[in-house]
């Protein structure tokens, strides 16, 4: 390999997000193109896209950070993302589906990987990526489909839309769900969870109304960190460090702002039941990062909380994430959750998927799949249904 992997034109949306840092033992090693000032080991991520031709190997090197260098964001026990690297390797030829690649080979704070002889292009990455040619395939569909209606209710910091996705009840409805994906770059499960969702709600879903805003950060899809309001410094983002999700108390960010108008709009029609918002977690060996969030004790009302809480049980009954549940959120607090419970009056909770483990029924732990966190979707909602 001359180290000159990537000369095709790329598709619309999609970009590279690796960089080649040295040569050893006549392997290239690549790294994450991600600038130092991220914060939290847990935003790196990594995509290298290779041309066709002979078998070879590559490293794959991690940055090693125990300490995420801005406040906020030292999560407990977020050990260092190599350490579970090996784990979350996938290979996407061009026109199929992601693959795990089950052999990588440790070494100091990273993996080397064979690639197979390729007959076509493809993509290497470290965890699912989910692409904006997606994102825009999963809109055209919502759009021809009648049972619901897609809206242009804004536009991000960068001048991108904002889409809403709104799907009434048929006949008198039970209430409404709301649904939020999509906050920070990389977190590419709530996209594939909440796209298989709004394309496979069981005829039970027509009593319901559903209010979603499949994703908040279109800035972060189509030009990755470098479009991610979550890495910019500047005065307007001082308070929130830019994170979408920090700024909803009040809703300040144009993303926040448009989907806030568009969900209080919305529960104006019709009674809010619950409302989730799916993330990605940290990741350690320790804890797959996957769960779900509660708020701390004494912060809503007795009722309210109990009934949250017997959701969260439930929740973990049909919906194969790792049974645990952060006492996380306060009501006051800055982000899209409690937004949800003090302006709409409903449960909140942020749904965090694992980025490296799945957790399926009547079996131990192991790697995620493409697969996974697309039927995690039709889960939630089933969850939903059953609950109200």
């Amino acid at each position: 390999m001359n180290g000159q992997l990537t000369r095709a034109r790329l598709p619309r949306g999609t970009f590279e997000c690796a960089t080649r840092l040295e040569t050893e033992n006549g392997r290239p090693v690549f790294g994450p193109d991600t600038p130092e000032s991220i914060p939290g080991n847990a935003q790196y991520v990594f995509l290298l896209h290779l041309p066709r031709g002979p078998a070879f190997s590559l490293d794959i090197l991690w940055p090693h950070r125990e300490t995420p260098p801005r406040p906020g964001f030292d999560y407990p026990h977020n050990a260092n993302f190599s350490e579970v690297l090996a784990q979350v390797i996938f290979l996407q030829p061009r026109g199929g589906d992601w693959q795990r690649i089950t052999a990588p080979r440790p070494r100091p704070f990273g993996v080397e990987v064979d690639i197979p002889a390729l007959e076509q292009p493809a993509w290497l990455s470290v965890g699912i990526p989910y692409f904006a040619c997606q994102y825009e395939a999963l809109l055209d569909h919502l759009e021809q489909d009648p049972a619901w209606s897609v809206t242009k209710i804004g536009g991000s910091l960068e001048g991108r839309p904002l889409h809403a996705c709104l799907r009434p009840a048929r006949g008198q409805s039970r209430g409404l769900f709301l649904l939020t994906a999509y906050q920070h770059y990389g977190e590419w499960a709530g996209l594939h969870a909440i796209d298989a969702l709004m394309r496979n709600l069981p005829p039970e879903a027509d009593a319901f109304t559903w209010a979603v805003v499949p994703c908040l950060n279109p800035d972060g899809l189509y030009r990755g960190w470098r479009g991610d309001l979550m890495h910019r410094g500047d005065a307007l983002n001082e308070e929130h460090g830019g994170n979408i999700n920090r700024a909803w108390n009040p809703p300040c960010l144009p993303e926040s702002a448009a989907a806030a108008g568009f969900f209080k709009n919305t529960a104006q029609a019709d009674r809010p039941l619950h409302a989730l918002d799916f993330h990605m977690g940290w990741s350690s060996p320790q804890h797959s990062g996957g769960g779900l969030t509660v708020y701390h004790p004494g912060e809503i009302d007795p009722e309210t909380d109990a009934h949250m809480r017997r959701f969260t049980e439930d929740f973990f009954k049909t919906v194969p994430i790792q049974p645990f549940a952060w006492e996380h959120s306060r009501l006051n607090g800055p982000g899209a959750t409690p937004w949800f419970t003090r302006e709409l009056g409903c449960p909140a909770q942020t749904v965090e998927f694992s980025r490296f483990q799945a957790h399926l029924p009547g079996s131990p732990p192991r790697p995620v799949t493409p697969d996974y966190y697309r039927n995690l979707g039709p889960q939630i909602a089933e969850c939903l249904i059953l609950k109200y």
